[in-house]
């Protein structure tokens, strides 16, 4: 039988295979692919096909509608008072450096914001409501699921890092990436001869 920690270790594949899923087996599937990956035996019931539900009349519609716009504006951020990010100093202000970097991407925002923070303003491990202050700083629209951003930076790019709950730090190739691969050059044309 395969310990907790291959379970752990194993988990991150399996919630990507789950996301791919449609919503409404998800939960099966999860089931499914743990109960497998545990080595324990399958039951019929579990491989059968989820039958669909009936569609839902108006009012569990309008329910589920209202429950789905709740979902979506549960985050709620900030801006910081008390972090000041038009002082001088080496990096100068964050708008400058900003400037200087030129992120495109919410991710490489991100990393640019991040990095700012912890270089510049010696914060060892910023908040979210500190990294939304630097969206707002510069006037660039948040992503609308804000957190989600963060996440995907993470984990698609491995620019920066989440320590504990609403704290977040740069990784080393998130610092590599800020130092050394910002602003993007474009490749310029060589010019023809006439």
């Amino acid at each position: 039988m395969k310990s907790y920690e291959e379970l752990k270790s194993e988990l991150p594949s399996i919630l990507q295979i789950v996301e791919k899923a449609p919503e409404s087996v998800q939960n099966k599937v999860l089931e499914t692919l743990v109960t497998s990956f545990l080595g324990q035996p399958l039951a019929p019931a579990s491989l059968a096909t989820p039958t669909r539900p009936s569609p839902p009349d108006q009012e569990q519609a309008a329910a589920v509608s209202k429950s789905r716009k709740k979902k979506s504006n549960t985050e709620s951020y900030q801006i910081e008072k008390g972090l000041s990010l038009r002082e001088g100093g080496e990096y100068g202000s964050f708008r400058e450096f900003h400037t200087a970097k030129s992120p495109t991407s919410a991710a490489e925002f991100n990393a640019v914001a991040v990095y700012y923070l912890v270089r510049a303003r010696g914060i060892e491990q910023p908040t979210f409501n500190q990294l939304y202050t630097c969206y707002k700083d510069v006037g660039r629209r948040t992503p609308e699921f804000f957190k989600q951003s963060v996440i995907d930076t993470k984990n698609k790019q491995g620019w920066i890092d989440l320590t504990d709950i609403n704290k977040l730090t740069i990784t080393h190739r998130g610092t590599e990436f800020v130092e050394h691969d910002l602003p993007k050059v474009k490749p310029t044309r060589p010019e023809r001869k006439k």
